[in-house]
């Protein structure tokens, strides 16, 4: 990447970098590479495979870690990447206080980054390799490959667990079993919907830390509007496992949670009610998907849809909202005095797979509430015709919830002492922007709920708060929306990291840009988190 980032951006800059990127210029190779892309994918070829997954969680789970290791194209050719190495000390916060040591986490694209990257000549980051020197193979191989690794590192959270597992008893015992959300959630589940006898877990992805759920809201809501959306979110999936289960006759299923931002007070806490955390570097998660899974994800910082779009059809979707295809334009905002470059794309996006995959669900609407959610759906596999399993008595809903599943009366819709906030939707925290010394800030689809996309909205952030920064280097870091201090140039940042550092391996941070500091001067890569 040749564009080092400035931080005096103008409004003309700003607009001059949105009409670049909705119209750029294509050599005849960037125009070979990006039919290539599209042709293979049209062709059924998988981006993602659970083998995939498996390797490369194997590779990073070694000590000591390996210097490079394989990862697979959607073209079905291996290429080495040379694994980023840690510091030898932790990263400092900004405003003092020490980070966690990074760590590589799987990082993902989107199938839309394919063809960005491609644009932007971003074929490789990690071995000094331009465009002009690779081969026809090699060039598209790295074009076509949907993961990468980069070294990610979460400052530790200010919340024990005391303070954890009493906020969750009070939501648990009084709060969720009253919500209109736990009764609608009930009664879908537990009457409307044709549920498969075979179901036998639940898998989340990007739920968020418990702990910096509870941090950040109490820094940024009076007591009477908060939710605590990660315990709220926590709370769903038991829920959901409850119904299936009880309506099965099994009891429960069990539920397993992926999201690296989990810190040792969450995972206690998980471990006493029930949730297995899974571990490992942010991939791990899905290959526990299978046509038998119930897939919940609530706004996650990595391409869930489209990884499960290539990983088969589980019996249940419970996720954002599949949109249809509509105009994806970069664009200039303004909030506040302050102007912005907006991305077409959120870090779970559709694409035409997923558009594909839903047309073999029926669909449920998820209760829109001021908990936390957003425009989630609830998607079942049409072919799940379970007639001896699809009816449930009144009582029986009652017995999982401590509800009627009926009882949708809204009398006690909101299901927080004291409120909540008035819309889920309407407007992202201030704290999830860093403004330039000149005003202009630079927010992606993620960060701005009045300005994204429905389906990346989010008031309540769950993952983590702007000082959990991911690490760049020791003296450039990078916040939580991309930006690179001490003007320092993207060649200088990736060069200390072997990698374009961004939000890998994980599902939450919530609230926080889900793009990295590409996508401020023009090189279009998602974050993987989540």
């Amino acid at each position: 990447m040749s564009q080092a980032l400035t931080l005096a951006l103008t409004l003309d800059d700003l607009q001059a970098e949105a009409d670049r990127r909705n119209n750029p210029v294509l050599t005849p190779s960037m125009e070979e590479d990006i039919a290539y892309i599209e042709a293979l994918y049209n062709s059924g070829a998988k981006l993602w495979t659970k083998e995939m997954f498996v390797s490369a969680e194997a590779e990073l789970a070694k000590q000591p870690l390996p210097r490079f290791i394989e990862l697979r194209s959607m073209n079905g050719n291996f290429r080495q990447k040379r694994l980023p190495r840690a510091p030898p000390v932790s990263p400092q916060r900004p405003g003092g206080g020490s980070m966690g040591r990074p760590l590589p986490y799987i990082r993902y694209f989107l199938y839309q980054d394919l063809k960005a990257i491609v644009r932007e000549e971003e074929h490789d980051h990690n071995l000094g390799e331009t465009v002009a020197t690779l081969s026809d193979e090699t060039r598209r191989t790295l074009a076509t490959r949907a993961m990468s690794i980069s070294l990610i590192s979460y400052a530790p959270c200010s919340i024990n667990y005391d303070r954890i597992r009493g906020e969750w008893d009070t939501i648990m015992n009084h709060h969720w079993p009253l919500s209109h959300t736990c009764a609608e959630i009930t009664n879908v589940l537990a009457e409307q919907a044709a549920i498969s006898k075979n179901i036998n877990k639940v898998v989340c992805f990007g739920l968020g830390s418990l702990g910096w759920s509870i941090e950040i809201e109490d820094e940024r809501y009076e007591p009477e509007d908060r939710v605590y959306s990660a315990i709220i979110q926590h709370a769903a999936a038991l829920t959901i496992a409850k119904v299936i289960g009880k309506r099965l006759d099994v009891g429960g299923l069990t539920v397993f949670c992926q999201d690296p931002i989990y810190n040792d007070a969450d995972k206690r806490l998980l471990a006493e009610v029930g949730i297995q955390v899974v571990g490992g570097r942010g991939g791990l998660g899905f290959t526990y998907i299978d046509e038998n899974t119930v897939v919940f994800s609530c706004h996650p910082n990595i391409p869930v849809k489209q990884v499960v779009a290539d990983l088969g059809k589980p019996a249940i979707l419970i996720c954002n909202e599949v949109k249809e295809e509509g105009e994806e334009k970069w664009r200039v905002f303004e909030r506040d005095g302050n102007f912005g470059l907006l991305s077409p794309y959120s870090t779970d996006h559709d694409s035409p797979r997923t558009r594909e995959m839903v047309k073999g669900y029926h669909r449920f609407p998820f209760p829109q509430d001021r908990l936390g959610f957003g425009d989630i759906q609830i998607y079942v596999r049409k072919d799940l015709i379970n007639e001896a399993s699809s009816s449930i008595t009144h009582e029986a809903a009652k017995d999982v919830t401590g509800v009627a599943a009926k009882d949708t009366s809204g009398e006690s819709s909101n299901g927080i002492a004291g409120g909540v906030p008035k819309d889920a939707n309407a407007e992202a925290p201030e704290e999830a922007t860093d403004t330039y010394p000149k005003g202009i800030t630079i927010e992606t689809s993620k960060s701005i709920a009045d300005e994204a996309p429905k389906d990346s909205a989010r008031e309540t952030p769950q993952g983590v708060a702007d000082e959990a920064l991911e690490y760049a280097t020791g003296d450039t870091t990078k916040n939580a929306s991309g930006v690179i201090f001490k003007d320092i140039t993207w060649e200088a940042a990736k060069n200390i990291t072997d990698e374009a550092a961004t939000d890998a391996g994980g599902e939450s941070p919530k609230g926080v840009t889900s793009e990295t500091s590409k996508d401020v001067i023009g090189k279009a890569c998602t974050d993987s988190s989540g």
